[in-house]
């Protein structure tokens, strides 16, 4: 099975200013969601889709197929021209490359830096077991989407459903899609390159996990998110003592010192899955 992301990052931005390049947490914005599709153990091609030289450069320094995106497609605001762009990208690899013809289109936007390689996996293996299903799109809940409204020609609220007046206990699940990971089956795909074809697999995402970014206030918030995560990841792993730290790295009765390679190789392994590290997990250590 052959699974194609499409990463599109424009050098311009309505809300904020060359966002794709901004530094987040350290890493250019972009770069989270590169390293996110390269860790994903599904994902089989990479695709950059960019008017921007910067990002062109940053994606070709770490072997992803780049596409320049034509004036006409990048400078365009509308869905159509999106849509265009898309297939435009998907055109252009697989006339390259027509042995890595994909099975699955996944569209990850560099909007979301929070979407992990795990997440991108699971995402489509839920999209796999569901083989009646025609696209994907990543969620999250929210909680007081039974309020939301419109002011309308009077300037008066008017409740776009019926469930306002329920308390959140009682009130239905709803969710809102968060951009982070979007797909379809190839044909699906061609068909319509925005995956509006249902029906819809809903792969739902912690909300924490789900800032997309349109403004400063976004990026701050998603900065400070990731750095909490790698602190989490450091901390965790720092707490084992030092009789499992040796068991972790050799399984058995006998303890030996760990080579700076084996910390390295434990640290990948245990960051990948940073909130548990079972036996399953721990035995490619010794593989």
């Amino acid at each position: 099975m052959k699974v194609l992301a499409i990463i599109p990052a424009r050098k311009g931005s309505k809300g904020l200013s060359g966002k794709n390049t901004r530094l987040c947490a350290g890493k250019p914005l972009i770069q989270w969601t590169i390293e996110a599709a390269t860790q994903s153990w599904l994902v089989t091609d990479i695709v950059v889709i960019t008017d921007s030289d910067e990002i062109a450069r940053l994606a070709k320094q770490q072997g992803i197929y780049v596409v320049d995106e034509p004036a006409d497609l990048a400078e365009g605001k509308s869905l159509s021209d999106f849509s265009k762009a898309l297939l435009y990208a998907y055109n252009s690899f697989t006339r390259q490359n027509n042995d890595k013809i994909p099975d699955i289109v996944i569209l990850l936007q560099p909007t979301s830096p929070l979407r992990t390689g795990r997440d991108i996996d699971k995402a489509v293996v839920q999209f796999l077991n569901r083989p009646t299903a025609r696209t994907l799109r990543s969620v999250y809940p929210q909680s007081r989407t039974q309020w939301v409204a419109r002011v309308d020609d009077c300037g008066f609220l008017q409740y776009l459903l019926d469930v306002k007046w329920e308390t959140r206990e009682n009130c239905p699940p709803f969710y809102v899609p968060n951009g982070a990971i979007i797909g379809a089956r190839k044909t699906e795909f061609l068909a319509d390159p925005l995956f509006r074809l249902e029906p819809t697999v809903p792969f739902v995402m912690a909300t924490e996990n789900s800032v997309d970014i349109d403004n400063f206030f976004d990026l701050e918030m998603a900065e400070w998110l990731l750095l909490r995560r790698k602190t989490m990841d450091n901390s965790r792993f720092d707490n084992i003592h030092a009789g499992q730290r040796a068991w972790i790295v050799s399984p058995g009765p006998s303890l030996k010192d760990v080579t700076d390679e084996q910390w390295k190789k434990a640290h990948a392994i245990i960051a990948y899955d940073r909130l548990r590290y079972d036996e399953a997990l721990i035995s490619k250590l010794s593989s």
